[in-house]
């Protein structure tokens, strides 16, 4: 379950919904990416010292979507997100793992 409440905006760019592979979702993803989300989030504490003018790793998952497709619901995303076959519950599309077909769980 995804945390909600005034915390849940906070970390809300890190829920794997939204930024799926990024390091701060938490997940154990072998293409995991330090995004510049992450490393804004780095500088904004205080606790690190970050260095921008280093190659940011792109995080494609979302990528060109725009606001809605981190602030609204995820049934509403573009059908490239979503697997086509039912009996599949993960596959890869430019190497990015979709979720299952809508209404319906793995």
């Amino acid at each position: 379950a995804q945390p909600c409440g005034p915390v849940a905006l906070m970390l809300l760019p890190f829920l794997q919904r939204t930024a799926m592979n990024d390091v701060m979702t938490g997940t154990a993803d072998p293409n995991s990416v330090f995004s510049s989300i992450t490393l804004a989030a780095f500088a904004d504490m205080g606790w690190y010292q970050v260095d921008m003018s280093r190659r940011v790793q792109r995080l494609k998952w979302g990528d060109q979507e725009g606001c809605s497709f981190v602030q609204g619901k995820c049934n509403a995303w573009n059908s490239r997100y979503f697997v086509r076959d039912a009996a599949v519950c993960v596959c890869l599309l430019a190497s990015l793992p979709l979720l299952p077909p809508r209404g319906r769980a793995c």
